[in-house]
C-alpha cells in the first residue's frame, strides 16, 4: 500500500506540472499577442478592398452610406490610415458638390487632423507624402471654390513640393503620377503662383503632365484593381480638352473612358460637361436625363442647371423647370446668378416678355457672388441697359449646342438687321466668325474674327479676346505657329470684364503647345 508521504509527493509534482505547463502556455500567448500587436499597431496605408468599398460609395455620392462605412471599418482597422485618405475625399466631395459655407468653417479642423493622422507613417514610407500631397491639393481646390485664391495657391505649391520629394525618393511609386500629372500640366497657365514659379522651383508642361497620366493609364490598364480609374480618365480628359485643345483625342478616348454615368452622378457630370464642350448637346442631354437618383444619394443640384441649360440650346421651353429646381435646392454661392440669367434668357425666347426678363435679371444683381465666368457675365448683362437681342441670344445657343447649321442658317437670313457700326453688328460678327471655325470654314471664320477684333479692341466685352484665341487656334491647328503665337500674345494683352482668367488660361496653354516650334 502505498504511503501518505509517496501520494503527496505525487500530487505535489502533478501539480506543479500543472502550474509549469500553464505558466509555459501564458508565456507563448503573451509572446504571440505582443507580435501581433506590434504588427496591428504598425501604422500602414493599405488601399484595401473595404477602403475601395467606401471609395465607390463616395464616387457615388453615398455619402451617408459611406460615412458609417469609415466609422465601422476604421474602428476595426485603426492603424490602415488609407481610411484617412477617404475621409479627406469624402469632405471634398461634399464641399465640391453642396458648396455651403457652414460646412467650410469646420473642414480647416477636419483636414487638420487627418494630415496629424497621416504624419503617423513612417518617413521611409511613399505614401505618406503622397497622401498629405492629395489632401493638401483636395483643399486647394475646394479653398479655391470660397476665393481663398492665395491660401489655396500655397496649399498647392505646398502639395506639389511634396509629390517632387516623394518622386525623387521614390521614382517609381506609380501613385506620384495622378495629380502631378495635372499640376504641371496647369502650371505654365494658371496666373498665381505663377509670380513664385522661379523663385520656388516650380517646373512643368503640358507635355510632361500628358506623360505622366497616360503612363498611369497604361498601367492602371494591367492593374484592374486600380482604386481611381475614373479619377484618372478625367484627369487625362480634361488635360486634352482644356489645356491641349485635343478634341479630336477626347472624342477618341471618351467611349473607352471608365465612367458610370448611370450609377454614379459625378460621372454622369464629367461626361455631360465633356460632350457639351464637344458641342453634342444631344448626348450630353441623354447623359443628364439618365443619371442616378437614388434616395440615398447625396442631391447635385448643379445637374439640374446643366439639364436646364441644354434644353435651352435645344430650345425646349421646359428648360425653366430644371433651372427653377437647381435654385430651390441649390445653397452653394457659384452660378446662382447665371440661373438667374437663363431664366431671363427663357421669359425672352420663350415667352417674348421684357418685364418678366428683366425682373430675372434683377435677381442677377442680388443673389450669388462674382468668382466663376458665367456668374460674372450675367452680372454684367444685368447691368447693360438693354435686353440681348433675341435673335442673337437664339444663334448663341444653337451654337453653344452643337446646332451649327441652324445658326449659320439663322443669322444668314436675318443679317440684314445687323448693319452698320454697333454692339448687335459687333455680336453678329463674332457669333459668325464661331459658327465658321464649327464648321471648319476657316477663311470665313478668320475674316469675321479680324472684323471683330477691329471693331472691339478697346472694349470691354469678351468678343475681341476670344476672337484674337480662337484665331490662334486655327493658325496653330493649321500649323502657322509665327501667327498663332502673335494672337495668342494678342488675347492676353485684352483684359475683357469677363471670361478672361478662362480665356487667358487658354492663350497660354496655346503658348506653352507651340513653344520651341518656330
Amino acid at each position: 500500500m502505498p504511503s501518505t508521504s509517496n501520494n503527496l509527493s505525487k500530487y505535489l509534482y502533478q501539480g506543479e506540472m500543472k502550474r509549469y505547463i500553464l505558466l509555459r502556455w501564458l508565456i507563448i500567448v503573451t509572446i504571440m499577442s505582443s507580435c501581433q500587436v506590434g504588427i496591428s499597431q504598425e501604422y500602414h496605408f493599405d488601399y484595401s478592398p473595404q477602403v475601395k468599398e467606401i471609395y465607390r460609395d463616395i464616387i457615388n455620392l453615398k455619402v451617408t452610406k459611406a460615412q458609417s462605412k469609415l466609422d465601422t471599418y476604421h474602428h476595426k482597422e485603426p492603424y490602415n490610415l488609407a481610411y484617412l485618405h477617404m475621409e479627406s475625399y469624402l469632405h471634398f466631395f461634399q464641399l465640391f458638390i453642396s458648396e455651403e459655407y457652414s460646412l467650410f468653417t469646420t473642414y480647416k479642423d477636419k483636414k487638420d487632423k487627418i494630415l496629424k493622422g497621416l504624419d503617423q507613417l513612417k518617413d521611409r514610407d511613399p505614401y505618406k507624402r503622397y497622401a498629405i500631397a492629395e489632401v493638401k491639393l483636395q483643399s486647394a481646390l475646394i479653398r479655391a471654390k470660397f476665393d481663398e485664391v492665395i491660401g489655396g495657391s500655397r496649399e498647392m505649391y505646398a502639395a506639389y513640393k511634396l509629390l517632387k520629394e516623394n518622386k525623387e525618393q521614390h521614382p517609381d511609386f506609380i501613385y506620384n503620377k495622378k495629380s502631378l500629372s495635372i499640376i504641371h500640366s496647369m502650371i505654365e497657365t494658371i496666373s498665381f503662383p505663377g509670380i513664385l514659379k522661379k523663385i520656388l522651383g516650380i517646373e512643368g508642361s503640358l507635355e510632361t503632365g500628358l506623360q505622366e497620366i497616360e503612363a498611369l493609364i497604361d498601367w492602371s490598364q494591367t492593374n484592374p484593381d486600380f482604386i481611381f480609374q475614373e479619377e484618372i480618365d478625367a484627369i487625362y480628359l480634361y488635360i486634352l480638352a482644356y489645356l491641349a485643345n485635343d478634341q479630336s483625342s477626347v472624342e477618341a478616348y471618351l467611349p473607352q473612358a471608365r465612367f458610370q454615368p448611370t450609377q454614379s452622378a459625378l460621372s454622369a457630370f464629367m461626361v455631360s460637361k465633356f460632350q457639351q464642350r464637344a458641342g453634342d448637346n444631344e448626348a450630353a442631354l441623354n447623359t443628364l436625363e439618365n443619371r442616378p437618383n437614388a434616395d440615398d444619394q447625396e442631391a447635385f443640384p448643379y445637374l439640374d442647371l446643366q439639364e436646364g441649360i441644354c434644353l435651352l440650346r435645344k430650345g425646349d421651353s421646359a428648360a425653366g423647370q430644371h433651372i427653377e429646381a437647381f435654385l430651390s435646392t441649390f445653397k452653394g454661392r457659384h452660378y446662382i446668378k447665371e440661373a438667374h440669367q437663363k431664366l431671363a434668357w427663357s421669359a425672352l425666347l420663350f415667352d417674348k416678355d421684357l418685364a418678366d426678363y428683366k425682373h430675372h435679371m434683377s435677381k442677377v444683381e442680388s443673389y450669388g457672388y462674382l468668382v466663376v465666368d458665367a456668374d460674372k457675365q450675367a452680372w454684367q448683362e444685368a447691368n447693360l441697359s438693354q435686353a440681348p437681342d433675341p435673335l442673337l441670344l437664339r444663334a448663341r445657343l444653337l451654337y453653344d449646342g452643337g446646332y451649327f447649321h441652324q445658326a449659320m442658317t439663322l443669322l444668314v437670313r436675318e443679317g440684314y438687321r445687323y448693319t452698320g457700326d454697333k454692339q448687335d453688328n459687333l455680336e453678329y460678327q463674332y457669333r459668325l466668325g464661331r459658327i465658321f471655325q464649327a464648321l471648319k470654314n476657316y477663311p470665313e471664320a478668320l475674316f469675321y474674327y479680324r472684323a471683330t477684333i477691329e471693331q472691339d479692341q478697346r472694349r470691354k466685352t469678351y468678343y475681341a479676346c476670344n476672337a484674337a484665341l480662337q484665331t490662334g487656334l486655327i493658325h496653330e491647328e493649321q500649323g502657322q505657329v509665327t501667327q498663332a503665337k502673335k494672337y495668342y500674345k494678342l488675347c492676353l494683352e485684352m483684359k475683357p470684364a469677363t471670361y478672361q482668367r478662362s480665356l487667358h488660361q487658354k492663350a497660354k496653354s496655346g503658348l506653352q503647345r507651340i513653344k520651341g516650334r518656330e
